[in-house]
This record gives structure tokens, sequence and C-alpha cells, in this order.
């Protein structure tokens, strides 16, 4: 009953919301409960960044030539502490894969 209750909530909220990127972290509980994933994280690909000093313009934050990055902005519940704000780089785990160019060759 209270997981129905969740549920009814979420798509309540999510059909009065203003902006839908403020639902984010009710997704990834929504996915997390819904599917009994250990947990589930949202990221984004990004610019790598690097610390700016006084005076710099405004790109100097960004890595010029560096592969995108990945970073966690929305976890559920429980990952929340281990996830947000982290970095996933294009040589780390395999997740970048899934941001490359397709196969060429048809599936047979």
């Amino acid at each position: 009953m209270e997981d129905e209750r969740f549920n009814v909530m979420f798509w309540e909220n999510l059909n009065i919301s203003q902006d839908l990127n403020d639902n984010l972290t009710q997704l990834a509980n929504y996915i997390n409960k819904n599917t009994g994933a250990t947990g589930v994280y949202i990221g984004k690909l990004e610019n790598e960044m690097q610390p700016i000093e006084e005076g710099d313009d405004d790109t100097a934050h960004i890595v010029e030539g560096a592969p995108m990055v990945l970073k966690f902005k929305h976890a559920s519940d429980d990952h929340q502490k281990l996830m947000i704000g982290k970095v996933l780089k294009s040589d780390m785990g395999i997740c970048h894969e899934l941001f490359g160019e397709g196969d060429e060759e048809e599936p047979e």
C-alpha cells in the first residue's frame, strides 16, 4: 500500500510540475522503488571543470580539449550522499560508451 501511494504521489507531482527538471530526484526514487535497483543515478554530460583564480575569464573553468565527463546531479535517496556531485571521466567504467557513435553495421 505504501508503494502504491508513493507511485500515485509521484505521478500527481509530475502532472502539476512547472519544470520537469525539478522532478528528477523523485524520478530516481520512482525507478529505484519500481525496479528493485540497488541505486539510481541521473547524470549530465558536461565539460570537465578545473579550479579558477581571481581575474580569470568566464571560460577559464573549462578544461580545453578534455573529453566530456558525466556529472551526477540526482540520485535515489539512499545514494544521494554517495553520488551527487561525483564525476565519471571517459576512461572510468563503461558508461561513456552509451554516448559513443553507433556501430556502422546493422545487427543480423
